[in-house]
């Protein structure tokens, strides 16, 4: 089991309207970019038309907004610790509803609930093939166990992909990052060691990355890549589907 961490600034910030709106405006749109990537794809392109994704740590909604102008099909339970950071998803996909009359975030479509992603049972009873969560699970106060909760309420056959930060990335990878956010150079220069010692500090190291694959346990397929200099990691995992009664009696 990973250590516990202790993130009261974090939690802090995400309950701070200032911070959220920031972190909508700028933080979260580059999230985005950098994370909508082939993993993201591969993770999509599994789910079944008409399925139900679950979105641990929304943030501002960026993501399911862009899911759902891709994927207009699937339902998306929208999930976030913070109220605030629940407001500004509700207001992001209010938006792609006006600027596309063909998509429409109706509630039997798009779901927002406040939840903590160190406890998912609430969502036990719901058929979910698909679970994500895109730069929250360095938040979290033990990420193996938001995976072991994810993994729970998760279908038979379903997949789940977690994406983020990772402490053990080079100064190059984290300049990198920061160039895609287009700031001007004195803010960039700013930025980059500040970033990089940040994410020393709270995100989790490629090594406990790579003990989560072996924790994990057999119940399915998964797979991890490193990226940017070792800045990023992406997790993917799909459960094993169970045997059917008819298999397990000829067994």
């Amino acid at each position: 089991m990973t250590h516990q961490r202790n993130h009261q600034v974090s939690d802090w910030l995400y309950h701070t309207t200032i911070f959220t709106r920031f972190y909508g405006r700028m933080a979260g749109r580059f999230a985005v970019d950098v994370l909508w990537d082939g993993f993201l794809a591969k993770f999509l392109s599994r789910i079944p038309d008409g399925g139900t994704l679950l979105e641990v740590g929304a943030g501002p909604g960026l993501l399911a907004a862009g899911i759902i102008e891709n994927r207009p099909s699937l339902k998306i339970i929208v999930t976030d610790y913070s109220p605030q950071m629940l407001d500004l998803a509700r207001a992001t996909l209010a938006k792609i509803s006006h600027k596309n009359d063909d998509i429409s975030v109706r509630p039997d479509r798009v779901e927002f609930a406040q939840a903590n992603a160190m406890d998912l049972s609430d969502f036990a009873h719901r058929k979910i093939e698909g679970i994500y969560s895109m730069g929250a699970i360095k938040h979290f106060p033990e990420p193996l166990h938001c995976l072991y909760q994810a993994s729970t309420v998760l279908s038979d056959g379903g997949i789940m992909y977690f994406a983020d930060s990772c402490s053990d990335g080079t100064y190059s990878g984290t300049k990198a990052i920061v160039a895609k956010l287009n700031l001007p150079s004195i803010a960039s220069l700013l930025l980059r060691p500040i970033l990089h010692f940040g994410l020393k500090r709270e995100a989790p190291s490629a090594h406990e990355v790579k003990s989560w694959v072996s924790d994990f346990g057999d119940g399915g397929e998964i797979e991890v890549a490193f990226s940017m200099g070792g800045s990023m990691f992406r997790l993917m995992y799909q459960k094993n589907e169970r045997p059917s009664v008819t298999n397990v009696e000829r067994n």
